[in-house]
This record gives C-alpha cells, sequence and structure tokens, in this order.
C-alpha cells in the first residue's frame, strides 16, 4: 500500500483568498506601519510554503519537509554527472553553513571549503558498489522512548513494548502490545488507536472490543476478509475479530483454559499451551504456534484442530512430519507461491533456527544452529533470538533477531544476510546500514516489500523502505560529514581539555614558584631577626661601665638639693 508517513500534513491555507475587514486588524496596521506589512509578508511565506508541501507527492512530502538535503548546487551538479543522474538543482541554504564570516571575501572561502570538503566525500561514495540492498532506510512510524499506552499520530502514541505486528489489506497495520493486554491498529494515515482490548486490564471475555479483555497476547494475523486473529496467549486461546458495518465483534474461535493436556478435536474444545505465532493461508485456515506443547497446529475453516508437526517429546530434528520434532515454535509464515510454512525455534543456546515444512510434509533446517550472529548459508548462519517471521512475493524471508538487535534476511537459496541494523543495541534512524534497533521481535512485509519492525524495547514501530539512488548518495554525504564534525568537535574538545589542563599545570607550578619565593623570604628574614637577636646579646655581655670612684667617702649630692 501507500508509504505511511509519521507526521501528517495539515490542510494548507488558501493564501489568494482575500482577507476580510477587520476594525481590529486596521486600527494595528495604522499603529505598526512599516512593520505590520513585515509580519504578514513573513505570515504570506509561510502559507505559501504549506501549500507547496501540500502539492507535493506523498512519497516525497516527508522527505522535503525536514530539508534534509546538505548538498550545494555544485555538488548537485557533480552527482548528476558522476551517477548519470541528469542535472539536479538545489541551492545551499544560508542556515545550512554554520558561522558565516560578515565578510564577502570570507564568506567566499567559507562556501568553497564546504563545497570542496562535499566533493572530497562524493569522491568517496563514486567508489561504492551501491546495490539494492544498501538503496533502503530506516523510519520511524509511531512510537517514542516512553513506556506508555497512548493512542494518537505518529510520535505523538505511545507503546509498552510492541511485541508482534501484521499487515492488513487497507494499509494498516495492527500491533500485539503484550504489556498492555491490548491489539492496537495503524491506520494508513498514522492515526494509532486501540482496536481490542482494555489497557491495563488483564481478564478474558469476548463482545465489543474494550469488553474483550486479552491476557499477554502475542501473536496476530488478517485474513483477506480483514478478519483479525489473535493468539490470546495467557488464557490459551485463539480469538477472531469480525467487522460488520463499521462495527467489531470480537469472538472466541478456538481453546480452552487447561494446559494440561494436548487435545485435537473441535475448535472449542482443543487445548492449546501458550500460543504464539499465528498464521492464515488463501483459505483462511490458521495455522497456530503452539509453542509449550512444541507443536505446530492447524485450525480449518470448520473449526477442526489438528496437529501438523510435533508431540511434546524428545530432542528437536528434522524429518518427515510424523517424525519430526520441535523445540519451542515461536512465530510462522506462509510463502503462498511454493506452499512452504517457514517458523522460528528457539528453545535456548544451543537450538536457535529457522525451519520449514515443505510442500511435501518434511521438515528442513532452513537456516542456524546455536546462538550467536552470523552470515553465511544455511547452518553456517547464526541467530541470537529469531522471533518474528514474515516472507515476500518474492520468497525472501524476514527474520528479527532480538538479541541481535537487527533484522535478518534468507534468500531462496538460504542465503542469510543482515537486512537491517548494525548490531548495536539503540534507536537510530537512517540507511539501513547504520540504522539501530533495540529488541526488535516483530517482522512483517507488505505487498511493496515494505518491512515493518516491532522495534519492542524501543517501544515504536519503525519501516524498512527503499529509496531512491540519489537520495542514498544524498543520505550517505550527509552521514559522512556528520561524522566527520563530529570528529573534529572531539578533537577540539581534546585540544580544548590538553590546553585546560597546561594552563592548570602551568597555574599550578607558578604558585608553587610563588609559594617557595614567600618561604624563602620569611626563612631568610628569620634568619635575619635571630642574627640580630645574637649580636644583641653578645653587645649587652661585653659592655665597659666608666669607674666611678669610691662612694664611701663622697656621698652625690642629688640634683635638686645642689643648690642649697
Amino acid at each position: 500500500g501507500e508509504l505511511r508517513e509519521p507526521e501528517g500534513l495539515e490542510e494548507p491555507d488558501l493564501i489568494d483568498e482575500e482577507e476580510p475587514s477587520d476594525p481590529e486588524k486596521e486600527k494595528l496596521r495604522e499603529i505598526l506601519g512599516d512593520k505590520y506589512k513585515e509580519l504578514t509578508s513573513e505570515d504570506t511565506e509561510r502559507k505559501r510554503d504549506r501549500v507547496a508541501m501540500a502539492s507535493m507527492s506523498a512519497e516525497d512530502s516527508d522527505y522535503k519537509k525536514k530539508k534534509d538535503w546538505l548538498m550545494s548546487e555544485a555538488t548537485a551538479k557533480d552527482i548528476g554527472r558522476a551517477f548519470d543522474l541528469g542535472p539536479i538543482q538545489r541551492e545551499l541554504k544560508e542556515e545550512e553553513i554554520p558561522d558565516l564570516p560578515q565578510d564577502a571575501n570570507q564568506t567566499a572561502l567559507e562556501l568553497e571549503r564546504i563545497r570542496a570538503e562535499e566533493r572530497e566525500i562524493l569522491g568517496q561514495i563514486s567508489d561504492y558498489n551501491i546495490t539494492a540492498e544498501m538503496q533502503r532506510e530506516v523510519v520511524t512510524l509511531a512510537g517514542s522512548h516512553k513506556f506508555k499506552h497512548r493512542d494518537g499520530r505518529g510520535a505523538r502514541a505511545r507503546f509498552k513494548e510492541p511485541f508482534s505486528i501484521a499487515c492488513g489489506n487497507d494499509g494498516a497495520l495492527f500491533v500485539v502490545e503484550t504489556q498492555a493486554h491490548c491489539i492496537r491498529r495503524i491506520g494508513s494515515d498514522g492515526v494509532v488507536d486501540t482496536y481490542i482490548g482494555n489497557p491495563g486490564n488483564i481478564g478474558i471475555g469476548e463482545g465489543r472490543p474494550r469488553d474483550s479483555l486479552l491476557a499477554f497476547p502475542y501473536g496476530v494475523a488478517v485474513d483477506e476478509d480483514d478478519r483479525v486473529f489473535v493468539a490470546d496467549t495467557l488464557n490459551q486461546r485463539i480469538i477472531r475479530a469480525i467487522t460488520n458495518e463499521g462495527q467489531v465483534h470480537v469472538e472466541l474461535y478456538a481453546g480452552e483454559v487447561d494446559v494440561t493436556n494436548r487435545t485435537d478435536g473441535f475448535a472449542m474444545e482443543a487445548i492449546f499451551s501458550y500460543p504464539q505465532g499465528l498464521e492464515l493461508d488463501a483459505a483462511s485456515n490458521v495455522y497456530v504456534a503452539d509453542t509449550s506443547h512444541g507443536m505446530l497446529r492447524k485450525i480449518s475453516t470448520d473449526g477442526e484442530v489438528t496437529t501438523l508437526v510435533g508431540d511434546g517429546f524428545g530432542q528437536p530434528r528434522d524429518g518427515a512430519m510424523s517424525h519430526a520434532r520441535l523445540g519451542m515454535p515461536r512465530d510462522l509464515c506462509l510463502d503462498h507461491n511454493s506452499g512452504r510454512l517457514y517458523f522460528t525455534d528457539y528453545a535456548g543456546a544451543e537450538w536457535s533456527r529457522v525451519r520449514m515444512l515443505d510442500e511435501n510434509g518434511v521438515v528442513h533446517t532452513v537456516a542456524g544452529s546455536t546462538r550467536g550472529y552470523v552470515d553465511g548459508l544455511g547452518s553456517v548462519a547464526k541467530f541470537g533470538f529469531p522471533y518474528g517471521i514474515s516472507v515476500d512475493f518474492d520468497g525472501y524471508v524476514y527474520v528479527a533477531d532480538a538479541a541481535n538487535h537487527v533484522i535478518r534476511r534468507i534468500s531462496p537459496d538460504f542465503e542469510v544476510i543482515t537486512f537491517a541494523g548494525n548490531g548495536e543495541g539503540g534507536i537510530c534512524d537512517g540507511l539501513v546500514n547504520h540504522a539501530r534497533f533495540y529488541g526488535p521481535f516483530g517482522v512483517c512485509v507488505d505487498e511493496d516489500n515494505t518491512v515493518y519492525v516491532a522495534d519492542t524495547l524501543n517501544n515504536r514501530v519503525r519501516a524498512v523502505r527503499s529509496i531512491s539512488r540519489l537520495r542514498f548518495i544524498d543520505k550517505e554525504l550527509r552521514r559522512i560529514r556528520d561524522i566527520r564534525r563530529e570528529e573534529e568537535a572531539e578533537k577540539e574538545t581534546l585540544r580544548y581539555a590538553a590546553k585546560m589542563s597546561a594552563v592548570k599545570d602551568r597555574g599550578e607550578r607558578a604558585e608553587r614558584r610563588f609559594e617557595e619565593e614567600i618561604n624563602l623570604d620569611m626563612d631568610e628574614q628569620d634568619e635575619d631577626e635571630s642574627g640580630e637577636a645574637r649580636e644583641a646579646e653578645e653587645g649587652d655581655s661585653d659592655e665597659e661601665f666608666p669607674d666611678v670612684g669610691d662612694t664611701s667617702e663622697e656621698p652625690l649630692t642629688p640634683p635638686h638639693l645642689m643648690s642649697r
């Protein structure tokens, strides 16, 4: 279907419509004078931009709205010549040049420096062998980092770890929100709403969507008549939602709350044990990954439940349906062209595989062995935790490898590659080789080969879609230039830190010298004072007093009596 944009465009205002007379505006025009013209001119420009935005095609509107082209006009022409894309017209916006000098000559030099850098990066990109696998990007459709349940459009919506995902027939997506015990629907307009369940309330029930309580649902599938099937895992049952004249009605489809037996039979009497994955064929027969029983089950349209593969005993093994055994099947998908039923089978570090029930009724290991992360052919490849699985019209199988934070792809000849993600847990949109996921568990692919991902631990729903050759070149140019700027900023930070460290060292050395000089002056002053004190003591001991003679014969007369 049509590619969904995370943010819808607002309805444009008509800029050529005559504005009605307003006494307050007339008074404001008289007061402000020329300033009023400037303000209204800016408003007209904004309106014109919105009209231009609305006239763009749905495929390119979000891209152009963000104004994320970073090539200069000269570089764009270079790209057109280098890659045979024809003339490309594009101006370098003033806000894209940081800290433009006021001097015209310096401005010209700065422009030339940026264009030279772009031409240098373009030279690197021209050496790439640009393949169709590289010409893809990852974008976020809905959700944010917050672990919360909230309906809304695009990034304003919130999820509590979206787990599984399925494509509808009208461009909608159905998302299993296990932790909130409900099913969400993302419309083709990007609006997210709650489809089945009462968020945060666990229970069991049928009828109206809000009254149909769920208990940790894991799987979802949609048939050609838009009937939605849900694996209500903790309630050990399969439910079905039917839409009739715009009204949704939820009913029990198969299963009974009992995990002690492995019973086939009529749908309402059959017993499942923590069913997780669901798939449908063209006739609306339902295939169930009965996880804890270690079985693949089938619910026919007349309500008969049968076991296809597995008996729940012994070690997993390949072979005929009656002989093969499974570990813990998680999710499954049907290739309608070949009749192959693919499923993920994960039972711990020693059993991490993607397997297949072929059209002849034989179970094969398609790829994987023990837990790990290796691309390659068949059993050479390794998966961390393969869970969600989907297949496109050409027979390529997509696997959500949750433990390795990537989406893997298996070709019809069983060659495994990393389709999207760089293997590092995190959140980052962009080209597939550099994008990041965090524990993605769900994946589905639509008729246009757009791959949708339930990025579970990021609380987001994301899409992997093809892009043009020019857009790939532009995004790669921007990515390389951003890396260079980050590296330069880091070097500048290190240089500044080194400079400040040197300044600090010089200050500390100067402070130490100052303290040493002060201490030296004080020591010298102490020595001088000590020397003077010693000299004074020596002088007192050697002083000679004058000889006053014998005072016994003639006593001295006091001065005040001498007049007498």
